[in-house]
């Protein structure tokens, strides 16, 4: 996985590859991530496809792990961002 991102650090898409040694054996992973070799590039509304959106945290979750973030880097002397 690989993130395609602008200047300031804003996201515009996502890319995935499945490895020679799962392609080999392995399975899709989703319905939106056929099993075939190459880049697959995601730059729709969502930027993620679907298991690995699934995988990742929910609403409160981000919310959690940005009030970290940001305290981490209160800490460190950061601006702060939101």
């Amino acid at each position: 996985m690989d993130f395609v991102t602008t200047s300031t650090g804003q996201l515009l898409a996502t890319e995935f590859t499945y490895s020679p040694a799962w392609l080999a054996n392995g399975y899709a992973l989703g319905p939106d991530l056929p099993l075939t070799r190459g880049l697959q590039t995601f730059a729709t509304e969502r930027l993620l496809p679907g298991a690995l959106s699934d995988a990742g945290p929910d609403q409160w979750g981000r919310g959690i792990l940005k009030d970290a973030r940001m305290q981490d880097g209160a800490k460190r002397g950061a601006p702060a961002r939101r």
